[in-house]
């Protein structure tokens, strides 16, 4: 069996992604494009063309682009499908006044705002679990650092030390001073754009709250997503030294949270222990995320 290379693997990944990468390629696409047509540099005629592939692409979810592998990359099966469509001449002014390489910056950081927005949301729900349960619970249990027996500490004590970090975190995340707030469109490559588009209103309807201030910046600068994936790194070791405590507060001896029988069981050799099977989940999947972090932190390392 032939060994695949690494960009064959790449580039024949997750459908979802893909998926996710050509609708939001399409969106700034037709963008683009209404700004060629308002310039005149397409015509209306071109332009509904655009359109109404763009409306067809969506009615079938872009499955139609879906392919086994992409030896060029996903760019150019979406080129090729409208070239298919509307005619290379329509094609290629698609590309009047932007590069391949800006818009994959493009994508990236939209993708990468997308899911900060999600992690933030799953984040803040389980901050808002830990604030109903426990923050205003003043009683005390026994603590234990290094293993051993330590002193009592307050559970809301406890508690709102964690909140307060995760809280400090989630600041960092909702922050509009990163690069995923500013747009790269208009760099062209790496010398800028000759072409009078106005590009902070193409980039205003992507949601960007600003233009980079530099083009070379705009296509080689992707320490934003070591920063986040470091963020995110660490706020999942926050919780899972949080969920490893949770093993010690719903142990026989100190049973100060329970954890419903839907979510744990007992053990066949000692009748009085519950085995957490959530929080084991929770700590494994915890694990494999921080490992993934590692991964991907190192390779934009190594390629940066």
């Amino acid at each position: 069996m032939k060994n695949k290379t690494l960009y064959e693997i790449l580039y024949a990944s997750d459908k979802n992604f893909i998926l996710k990468y050509f609708k939001i390629l399409d969106d700034i696409n037709l963008n683009y494009c209404e700004e060629l047509k308002t310039k005149k540099i397409l015509s209306n005629n071109e332009y509904l063309k655009i359109k109404q592939h763009s409306k067809k692409l969506n009615r079938k979810k872009f499955k139609n682009l879906l392919k086994k592998n992409y030896l060029r990359g996903y760019y150019f099966e979406f080129e090729k499908s409208y070239e298919k469509e509307c005619g290379i001449n329509i094609a290629g002014k698609m590309h009047v006044g932007r590069s391949r390489n800006e818009l994959d910056s493009c994508i990236s950081r939209i993708m990468m705002r997308d899911n900060l927005i999600y992690f933030s949301e799953n984040l803040i729900k389980i901050i808002k679990t830990i604030v109903d349960r426990f923050s205003e619970n003043s009683n005390y249990f026994p603590y234990f650092t290094q293993n051993q027996p330590a002193s009592f500490v307050k559970i809301n004590h406890y508690f709102n030390n964690i909140l307060l970090s995760l809280y400090e975190y989630l600041e960092k995340i909702l922050s509009e001073r990163s690069s995923i707030y500013s747009s790269p469109l208009g760099s062209c490559g790496l010398n800028g754009s000759d072409f009078n588009l106005n590009y902070k209103k193409i980039s205003k309807k992507l949601k960007f709250k600003d233009m980079e201030k530099n083009s070379i910046k705009s296509v080689s600068d992707y320490e934003y997503l070591i920063y986040y994936i470091n963020l995110a790194n660490i706020i999942v070791t926050k919780l899972s030294r949080m969920f490893h405590d949770f093993i010690f507060f719903q142990s026989y001896e100190i049973n100060f949270i329970k954890i419903s029988n839907k979510y744990s069981g007992r053990s066949s050799y000692f009748p009085h222990k519950s085995n957490p099977y959530l929080i084991e989940k929770c700590l494994s999947l915890s694990n494999e995320l921080i490992n993934y972090n590692n991964l991907i932190s190192n390779g934009l390392r190594k390629t940066i």
